[in-house]
């Protein structure tokens, strides 16, 4: 996994939210991965975290389609 993220030109975690709180499997992913993650970035030259968009107030299936967040990820992953 570690070697697809590292030739990934963008990498992006997205779960559905339930009781204000992500699933068990994406909290497992940050835990194992992300802060290890970003240590190993400082070792890549010209690799960063270039955004965290938090999408809210969706609590019907396809509405966080309509929020401004959405928009501001598109431009953000147009710009990878």
């Amino acid at each position: 996994m570690l070697s697809k993220m590292i030739a990934a030109d963008a990498i992006v975690l997205a779960t559905p939210v339930c009781f204000y709180a992500m699933n068990g499997q994406m909290k497992t992913l940050i835990a194992r991965t992300v802060e290890e993650f970003r240590g190993f970035m400082d070792c890549l030259s010209g690799a960063g975290e270039k955004a965290i968009i938090r999408g809210t107030g969706a609590w019907a299936k396809g509405e966080i389609r309509t929020k401004q967040e959405m928009k501001v990820a598109y431009a953000v992953g147009k710009n990878v």
